[in-house]
């Protein structure tokens, strides 16, 4: 039965510690990556904005370069023979490589004419007259308007510029400036989101800010989820949460694509932060909780086994008296020498005593003081031994009255003195008893035997009995 106590006891902290640290840091945990989730969309927005910013820093470095004079004279020179168009296709090498160098950052610069054909590019001396001009970027420029596309050029993805170049107000070609999408430009981007970032195609990663395996995971997440990268790259400014395993951390994602003119996206970026990290912090809280947990089962079942022992220990001596009276023993008396015990002995002691008939409660409050309510450790009633127990009263027939020879309060002093004394003698406590209450009491007792046996006066000698001193009450009648 107690193991079984026990073991209930210890079901109960255990599902309590569980719930416990299944609620409160659960609970915590969830609320954590919530303002995770919403911190990542709030960097995806900061960084829209932003996005619009280096736009329009990069086409006013495009605007400005397209203006440069020599650009303009280079590109109005004649080019009606095979010779001048070599001249002018190495005028403007020569100003497109100087100028760039000096003033103008770009990966690469090259001059269109109003069909939209190469004549020139910086990095390549020789001639290519590639033909852009069916593209939408391409004829927006040869309009009048600086545009900003994302173009598959030279076999790599990059972010693209054109400007007009004008000359008496008329268009006379455009310039485009474009920008590889590599790991520089990754680092860029980076330090406007605060996290992780990368540009992704709809076949690979192309370059991000994570460790080398890290970047192969989440190219092999691209690589295989090509539906949903398809996805990204054909909305318009939409943006898609998604979890990846990247090595040993879960990282939360949010993808979206690169604008573009393009009927089929190229280009799509990611910001993304480790959600493994993010609730590190939560991790020592969830170890503090189940180490107290633990520690708080511990001293619970510890303290549970003592009430439990020491319930039994209750139980097992009132049950040992019982035996004794039930084998013949009708004189046993109830002692421990634990003072809860001896309490508990001294109460049972009594009852039986009042039961028999030897012993009457001196008033309705003292009787209800003498007994142990509450819990097996709660209970707080004084030893029985510093009370007065009055003994009942014994048949008329056998009393042979003898009055005492003192009266009046030389009657009562003298009875206290040996009341005191006997108590002192069995080694019981006297410091509650007072003159006052000793006289009060008695009388109290002395009227109710009055009442109940229709008495004259009722006389009090001390006594002691089983090793408890008492007071014995002689009536005397007519």
């Amino acid at each position: 039965m107690r193991l079984k106590l026990g073991l209930l006891i210890f079901g109960v902290l255990l599902l309590f510690a569980l719930l416990i640290n299944f609620y409160v840091i659960g609970n915590l945990e969830q609320d954590s990556i919530s303002k995770l989730e919403h911190s990542l969309i709030h960097s995806y927005r900061v960084y829209n904005k932003a996005q619009v910013v280096t736009r329009v820093e990069r086409q006013e470095i495009v605007s400005k370069f397209a203006e440069e004079n020599d650009i303009v004279s280079a590109l109005m020179m004649p080019s009606t023979t095979p010779e001048e168009i070599e001249e002018r296709h190495f005028k403007l090498f020569e100003k497109l490589e100087v100028i760039s160098r000096l003033r103008y950052y770009g990966d690469l610069f090259i001059v269109l004419d109003t069909e939209g054909v190469e004549q020139a590019r910086t990095q390549v001396a020789g001639q290519k007259n590639n033909s852009f001009g069916d593209d939408k970027a391409v004829k927006a420029a040869l309009k009048g308007e600086t545009v900003e596309d994302i173009w598959l050029l030279d076999g790599k993805i990059m972010i693209v510029d054109l400007c007009p170049i004008r000359s008496g107000g008329q268009v006379i070609g455009a310039l485009l400036m474009a920008n590889t999408v590599d790991d520089d430009l990754v680092k860029q981007e980076q330090s406007v989101v605060f996290g992780d970032f990368a540009f992704f195609s709809q076949s690979r990663v192309i370059a991000s800010t994570l460790t080398s395996g890290k970047q192969a995971a989440l190219n092999s997440y691209v690589m295989s989820n090509g539906g949903r990268i398809a996805r990204v790259l054909l909305s318009k400014n939409e943006y898609f949460e998604d979890r990846v395993q990247l090595g040993d951390e879960t990282y939360v994602l949010v993808l979206s694509p690169m604008t573009s003119m393009q009927e089929q996206g190229l280009l799509g970026f990611t910001i993304l932060r480790s959600e493994t990290a993010w609730l590190d912090e939560f991790v020592g809280s969830r170890n503090f909780l189940m180490l107290f947990s633990l520690l708080l089962m511990l001293l619970c079942v510890s303290g549970a086994f003592l009430i439990i022992q020491r319930a039994y220990e209750a139980i097992d001596f009132i049950l040992e008296g019982a035996h004794q009276i039930i084998v013949g023993n009708k004189d046993y008396q109830w002692a421990s020498d634990d003072d809860y015990l001896n309490q508990l002995g001294q109460t049972l002691n009594l009852a039986i005593a009042i039961l028999l008939g030897k012993y009457i409660p001196e008033d309705e409050e003292e009787a209800a003081s003498l007994t142990l309510r509450g819990s097996l450790d709660s209970g707080k009633a004084k030893g029985i031994r510093d009370r007065m127990i009055i003994e009942s009263v014994e048949d008329e027939a056998s009393f042979e009255v003898t009055p005492p020879a003192e009266t009046g309060d030389a009657y009562f002093d003298k009875l206290l003195a040996d009341f005191i004394a006997a108590k002192q003698d069995a080694g019981e406590d006297v410091s509650q008893i007072t003159k006052e209450r000793f006289i009060a009491k008695l009388q109290r007792t002395e009227q109710r035997l009055i009442n109940k046996h229709n008495c004259k006066r009722v006389y009090f000698s001390v006594r002691i009995a089983n090793g408890k001193v008492t007071l014995k009450p002689t009536p005397e009648w007519d």
